[in-house]
């Protein structure tokens, strides 16, 4: 790093010189979320740009340079659309002759701090200025969300041994499934075997976990990579820290070579590839031109639907504390306030529990009955509903709840407090009467259902149940009508999330996260369910 750099307490707009030009995130629609900084330096009105670009807006002596990191304020943050935001930033300093720069630490919500101060440090490298990061919000004054931030600090992340019980696992359904060969991309099985986070590219990277009984896990993890990406494959295998059971081989291939030729020389002839789901299918191609390939089977799907116990310390974290995050937002929403401001206080929230790739969708009044609406500028009245569907990651496992909540008096509207308490009684009867190995996920969804069509609103129930979750937020096994041949077992995480949606009046939707206990009973992973509409 050859520019000057520093990192400081400090407001975005008080705290740096008039010169000084100022970098902000911003959606794709070009809207600022932070509504204190529109009314200081406006909200500019420029086209609409993709992800990835930089928009540029002269305000007095200064420029105003916004990246467009996400489509909408909901959507996950991505450090691969952050560092195309950040290279054009660069281009664009050098083309208006910017050679001081200041941001906020949270530049995105959701990403780590460290990863997106290196990411600036690898695409300002050489760049003749002086960059200011500010650590302190552009709110002069906030609120205090730091009860939430010892919360999870006991939690740890999965334990190195744990990757080689779950590769002893994976060779039993092998064996099971009369195959020997399972093949992943990119993704959360790749990151459940191997601890490995990888993005997926038009380059094949691939995990193969084949059979081989002299072994002490009774499976060889060879990992498919392109050659130039070999020293970081090198790195990433170092940084997953997998227990000496699990010795990987790494096989690199050329740009001009096929990615899967390399699989002769290391598969059995008489192989029989098994692939994750959600592989690609130019990678299933290539596969079946060499080996007999088939999708996986509900046998090993299941083997991430049944988390640990060290799965269930983390999930049980992260919903506990996204649920006492929107405990905490709640008093604070106030008539006036639009969705996006809404957003942005449950975010603060997120972070300062210290969850990552946090995301926030804030629906208002007749927005509410849109079951994945988007944010606008609609304000709150003094007879709201709010609805905030949320969540977030901690060690890559995630969160998902949702609760709606009334700003007006008890009695303000009867129709929508009854819907509330109906769509409350539905998730109360699913974990009244789900019983492990006995009961469907279609027969979970039903004890829902049966409850809000008899209140009158079957029609307004538009949505399964509920998802799987774990390092995927949406995820198998689902809760709906159709899915008739999956039956419950302990270990098994998914949402509740019964709701009523009346289009252009309201909606409502709350949601926890349960997890199958060892007595067969659904147990939840949050404190408890909502209370009531007004005080949750």
């Amino acid at each position: 790093m050859t520019f000057d750099f520093e990192e400081r307490q400090g407001d975005l707009i008080d705290s740096i010189q008039p010169t000084d030009s100022i970098v902000l995130g911003i959606t794709e629609d070009m809207k600022l979320l932070n509504k204190e900084l529109r009314s200081r330096i406006g909200q500019p009105q420029l086209p609409k740009r993709k992800v990835g670009e930089v928009a540029v807006h002269q305000h007095q002596k200064r420029y105003i340079f916004y990246l467009i990191t996400r489509p909408k304020p909901y959507n996950k943050p991505n450090y691969n659309q952050l560092e195309s935001c950040l290279i054009e930033l660069r281009k664009a300093c050098e083309t208006y002759g910017v050679t001081s720069l200041a941001l906020l630490r949270d530049l995105d919500e959701g990403l780590q701090d460290k990863y997106v101060k290196q990411l600036l440090f690898d695409v300002f490298q050489g760049w003749p200025g002086k960059m200011v990061i500010l650590i302190e919000s552009v709110f002069s004054s906030k609120p205090d969300f730091s009860h939430l931030k010892k919360q999870c600090q006991h939690i740890r992340p999965i334990p190195a041994a744990e990757y080689a019980t779950r590769h002893r696992r994976l060779h039993q359904a092998l064996v099971d499934a009369k195959s020997n060969c399972l093949v992943m991309e990119g993704g959360a099985t790749m990151q459940y075997y191997t601890n490995i986070q990888w993005d997926l590219s038009e380059r094949p990277f691939l995990v193969v976990l084949f059979v081989d009984n002299t072994l002490p896990t009774g499976i060889n993890m060879t990992v498919i990579t392109p050659e130039f990406e070999l020293t970081k494959a090198q790195k990433r295998l170092a940084e997953a820290n997998l227990p000496e059971d699990i010795q990987p081989i790494l096989v690199s291939w050329k740009e001009h070579e096929s990615p899967f030729e390399g699989l002769r020389a290391v598969l059995p002839s008489e192989t029989r590839v098994l692939i994750d789901p959600a592989t690609r299918l130019f990678i299933y191609d290539g596969l079946r031109r060499l080996f007999p390939t088939d999708m996986a089977p509900i046998g090993i799907q299941q083997l991430r639907m049944i988390k640990s116990s060290a799965e269930l310390s983390i999930l049980r974290c992260v919903n506990t504390v996204t649920e006492m995050a929107i405990r905490a937002v709640r008093p604070h929403v106030k008539v006036g306030m639009s969705e996006y401001d809404i957003q942005q206080l449950m975010t603060s929230a997120l972070k300062k529990a210290g969850l990552t790739n946090t995301w926030v969708l804030a629906l208002v009044d007749e927005h509410a009955a849109l079951p994945h609406g988007d944010s606008s500028e609609t304000k709150v009245k003094k007879d709201s509903v709010v609805l905030i569907d949320t969540g977030g990651e901690l060690y890559g496992y995630q969160s998902d709840t949702t609760r709606t909540f009334f700003l007006g008096k008890k009695d303000f509207n009867q129709t929508i407090e009854d819907a509330w308490y109906l769509v409350k009684q539905a998730q109360e009867s699913v974990l009244d009467h789900t019983i492990a190995g006995n009961t469907t996920a279609a027969q979970v969804d039903l004890a829902a259902r049966h409850v809000i069509q008899k209140g009158g609103y079957g029609t307004y129930f538009t949505h399964r149940l509920g998802h799987g979750i774990g390092l995927e937020m949406h995820e198998e096994p689902y809760m709906n009508k159709g899915n008739t041949k999956l039956v419950l077992v302990p270990g098994m995480t998914f949402s509740v999330e019964p709701g009523i949606y009346v289009t252009h009046e309201f909606g409502i939707r709350l949601e926890d996260i349960v997890v199958v206990s060892d007595n067969g009973k659904l147990e939840l992973l949050t404190k408890g369910l909502a209370d009531n509409p007004w005080t949750l």
